[in-house]
């Protein structure tokens, strides 16, 4: 009997396991949405996704077979030396030497490409092996910007630190599985950055932005410090650079300062976001080193009044800033800002305010 299913066959370059990897986000959704809609409504019974891997394992084997997809790793070409024939776009364009396997494929209805790396091979493959099929060429939707104003970046790093370097991958995260797409920037005090900071950043879906040092009338006890964030025009002059970003993260007191003159100063539309680390009570505070400052309540409460969400890290600081945040500052009512406890554990992390 003859098979009369129809099939897919959509365009990556990876496929990649974990659903929270943040670098993934956009085309997955993509993929998603257009599964869910176009071909359900088309009835397509199965699909294939090309991958630039000569082999894909047993773990992206069955994450792909889970959601209904066969992987369609590529050949490596018998003519050329591998370490130069490296992976690329290419290969999908050169597919009847990379993908031989494709021409074998049935009943193929749509040729799917989610990005406009891979919108000419899709037209190379649909042209020449599936001329009657529909070709669909998307690109991933511009996702919003999120941009932390903090000082380092580590892996190793303890403290406010490592907790920062989870909080930023938390958040995106789980605005992602909201359906809304984050791209993370975190400013660091460094003028260079290392391999491992790039590398580490990069794995976390972060984009590192570097401090740049005052050309005229430089000092030599101009040291990196927390100030430079202060003087961002200085410091960091392509912020403003910066596309369509929706929220401004800074950690109060550090960084909620900066923060709050980043967001009023540059991107007057987006959402200003603190985490709250510190308050004036002995023992109440994550930063290492700290101090406990008389004057803090005052200028915690002054910077919330800038504010449109809080977290405060743990129960000790969250139940002292809900019975803060009572004050009216500036003819603000503090306490019809969304205010959330998150974990003192960042291997825990739950950010569960509607922002």
């Amino acid at each position: 009997m003859e098979n009369t299913s129809s099939s897919a066959l959509l365009l990556l370059t990876s496929w990649n396991t974990a659903s929270d990897d943040l670098a993934s986000q956009p085309t997955r959704t993509l993929v998603k949405d257009f599964c869910e809609n176009t071909l359900k409504s088309d009835e397509v019974s199965k699909l294939y996704c090309t991958v630039l891997d000569v082999e894909v394992s047993e773990g992206q084997k069955k994450d792909a077979e889970s959601v209904g997809v066969t992987l369609i790793p590529a050949t490596r070409s018998k003519w050329l030396d591998p370490q130069e024939d490296s992976p690329g776009v290419n290969w999908l364009v050169h597919h009847g030497t990379y993908y031989p396997q494709l021409k074998d494929l049935l009943n193929i209805k749509h040729v799917v490409s989610f990005s406009p790396k891979t919108h000419n091979a899709a037209a190379a493959i649909h042209e020449s092996l599936f001329h009657g099929a529909r070709c669909h060429q998307l690109s991933p939707p511009e996702p919003h910007g999120v941009l932390f104003a903090f000082d380092v970046w580590s892996k190793d790093a303890c403290g406010l630190a490592g907790y920062h370097r989870a909080v930023i991958q938390d958040f995106c995260v789980r605005k992602g599985r909201t359906g809304e797409l984050l791209k993370a920037y975190s400013t660091v005090l460094d003028v260079k950055l290392t391999e491992d900071q790039k590398k580490d950043a990069e794995k976390c879906g972060v984009t590192l932005i570097p401090a740049q040092k005052e050309k005229k009338g430089t000092k030599k006890k101009d040291v990196p410090n927390v100030d430079w964030l202060l003087k961002h025009e200085i410091y960091y002059p392509d912020l403003g650079k910066l596309q369509n970003i929706k929220y401004v993260v800074g950690y109060a007191p550090k960084t909620g300062w900066a923060a709050a003159d980043i967001r009023e100063r540059l991107f007057p539309n987006a959402k200003l976001v603190l985490i709250n680390h510190a308050c004036p009570e002995k023992n109440c505070l994550l930063e290492n080193g700290a101090e406990e400052d008389p004057e803090l309540e005052d200028e915690l409460l002054s910077m919330a009044s800038k504010a449109d969400v809080f977290f405060s890290i743990g129960p000790t600081i969250y139940e002292y800033f809900q019975n803060a945040y009572r004050a009216i500052v500036d003819g603000k009512q503090l306490s019809d800002i969304p205010h959330e406890e998150i974990l003192q554990n960042p291997d825990k992390l739950t950010l569960t305010v509607s922002l």
